[in-house]
């Protein structure tokens, strides 16, 4: 009996493998036996293992953003190359130190032949030496060199890495002499990062996260840059691949040996696969819903700058900016064009947009052309700040005001459709600029208060549109007066929108931007995933969506005893999943039969 039971397992392993690889597609893939990165479940080190193929490009001089190609089984691109890489890791300008990097099988050779010496260094410790040609001239005195053995360098490969004095001509000299190798050539843009990934010592999520480190410019950036680069996103993928692996491997079994004279509960199990695919698909619409944060911290919010012509909106965006970025007169139009500055405001980047001054009444065809980007600017932006002129107010309605604190505000169709447009298109913050130009005694609440009653009057019971006005603030850009203030609000929207949920309400008012060791302590804890930013592209997103629609067929499928159709929508969620990383991975079915199930027993 114990035979018997150990030859219908195989079997059926065999069937499962078979049946996974025929609906993945066919065609397989093999990836190198490192190219994992340490899961709960163990695999094999052999066997077909990705579908999909991801390539990131990483420049090795700047920052470059990763870019990354999908290959399916009917395009696959040949990435073996047994060729030793090298180039400048550490740019190329005239510098004290430069870095000049060698990967691959050669390695060892480069160090051997330029230092002249037959015992290579210990590894990971600097070792002095003098570089010279293959003539014997000296290429650089008192060098450092590092040896990073195989495999536990970046690459995965024996590295060798020369610290020269950073004149240009002697870096081209020694560059030149490498070159000169036998099966040696320059790194292409990248190429580091993309044999380390080949090699399993990044997956793809983590590639991209070296890439937005090396880009950012605000602490936000930097801290889920980090998140990404230390593996924190990619634990909780894996977690959600896992899942999903073990719930497919059980209901496999139930198909399997349902028919067989062995004891499974198919009720039983099946009622736990919907209750763990279900607690799974509630995380995977929390990810989703949360996907705008992670894009926003990574690429920078936008605010938009609007208002009518010669309202000092160019001035606004100089004073926000620190710096004279657009040109300010007294002449209505000055502006014809989108400006666009990023600042760092609290710790986060933000995107300044100053706009054309926007009116319905032009025959000026370039300035038509300006309002229309003006519009476009001020739909996709995530926060408004319409800017309007205290003079809508006339010296009748000051008087006015002093006497019985009550203000009129003219009505301007310019100022009201532009109000009208900002509110139905979002979060706005109405600014009223030149309080300068009143006369002290003005009540300048009830010219604030005045402004808001006419703006949310206009909304014509649209309450989702009132509810889009933030606030309103009284101020000079002339003189500077408000501006604080003005900031102080943004920084608060900011952080309302980007900070972690659990942090959000936490008491900080000098800095709107956690410390990085505070965001990483929080974003390790596996009880607070919603601190993790998992979606910071939008190819995140959409393998994300693709893998809850799948389990939400899947579900479906269970419920109407379809288990085959169950289960092969449980194979694309793990498509979905392992595709995110770069990578997917069917020998762990196998692997959770064994483990998880004891049959015979």
């Amino acid at each position: 009996m114990r035979t018997h039971l150990h030859m219908l397992v195989r079997s059926t392993a065999s069937r499962v493998s078979a049946r996974v690889g025929r609906r993945l597609g066919g065609d397989r893939v093999w990836l190198p036996k490192a190219a994992t990165v340490s899961s709960s479940s163990s695999s094999s080190s052999s066997g077909y293992r990705c579908r999909y193929r991801h390539v990131a490009s990483l420049s090795s001089s700047s920052a470059a953003a990763a870019s990354t190609s999908m290959y399916t089984s009917n395009h696959i691109h040949n990435i073996n190359d047994d060729k030793t890489i090298f180039q400048v890791s550490s740019g190329f300008e005239s510098c004290g130190v430069c870095v000049i990097r060698v990967s691959g099988s050669g390695a060892q050779d480069a160090y051997k032949k330029l230092t002249r010496r037959r015992k290579l260094p210990s590894p990971r410790k600097a070792t002095l030496v003098d570089l010279k040609d293959r003539n014997g001239d000296i290429l650089d005195v008192n060098s450092l060199c590092l040896y990073f053995p195989a495999p536990h360098s970046y690459t995965g490969e024996p590295i060798i890495e020369f610290h020269v004095h950073g004149n240009p001509s002697l870096v081209s000299n020694l560059m030149h002499e490498l070159a000169l190798f036998d099966g040696f050539r320059t790194a292409e843009a990248g190429e580091f990062t993309r044999r380390a990934f080949e090699n399993g010592k990044l997956d793809l999520m983590q590639v991209e996260g070296l890439s937005d480190l090396l880009s950012s410019s605000t602490q936000a950036q930097r801290s889920l840059a980090i998140q990404h680069i230390n593996g924190t996103a990619t634990s909780v993928v894996l977690d959600w691949k896992e899942e999903v692996v073990g719930c497919l491997a059980h209901l496999e079994a139930v198909v399997d040996f349902a028919d067989d004279e062995l004891d499974v509960d198919e009720n039983r199990i099946t009622s736990d696969i919907k209750a763990r695919l279900s607690r799974l698909q509630e995380q995977l619409k929390n990810a989703i819903d949360d996907s705008e944060r992670g894009e926003m911290i990574r690429s920078g919010m936008d605010i938009c700058i609007v208002g009518p012509p010669n309202v000092g909106k160019s001035s606004l965006l100089n004073l926000l900016s620190k710096s004279d970025k657009a040109i300010t007169s007294n002449i209505p139009g000055t502006t014809r064009d989108v400006i666009e500055v990023s600042i760092n405001l609290g710790g986060y980047k933000v995107t300044l947009f100053d706009t054309a001054g926007i009116r319905q009444e032009t025959r000026d065809p370039i300035e038509k052309v300006g309002i229309g980007r003006s519009m476009d600017s001020l739909r996709s932006a995530a926060l408004r700040l319409l800017v309007l002129d205290i003079s809508s107010v006339g010296d009748e309605d000051a008087d006015a005001a002093a006497a019985a604190d009550v203000v009129v505000v003219d009505d301007d169709d310019d100022v009201l459709a532009l109000s009208s447009d900002c509110l139905s298109s979002g979060p706005t913050m109405l600014l009223i600029n030149k309080q300068d130009t009143k006369a002290s005694d003005v009540c300048l609440e009830s010219v604030r208060s005045s402004f808001v009653s006419k703006i949310t009057e206009n909304c014509q019971g649209d309450d989702q549109a009132r509810d889009n006005l933030l606030g309103s603030l009284m101020l000079s850009c002339k003189d500077k007066t408000g501006i604080s203030e003005v900031v102080a609000e943004i920084q608060h929207f900011v952080k309302a929108c980007l900070a972690p949920p659990q942090l959000r309400d936490q008491p900080n008012h000098n800095s709107h931007v956690h410390s990085l060791d505070d965001r990483i302590k929080h974003s390790s804890n596996k009880n607070n995933n919603n601190a993790i930013e998992i979606i910071t592209r939008v190819r995140h997103k959409q393998h994300i969506e693709n893998c809850e629609a799948a389990l939400c067929c899947a579900l479906e499928h269970i419920e109407s005893k379809d288990l085959e159709l169950a289960a092969e929508e449980m194979r694309r969620a793990v498509h979905e999943i392992a595709a995110i990383l770069g990578r997917v991975d069917v020998e762990q079915l196998l692997d959770v039969i064994f483990r998880d199930f004891c049959i015979g027993k």
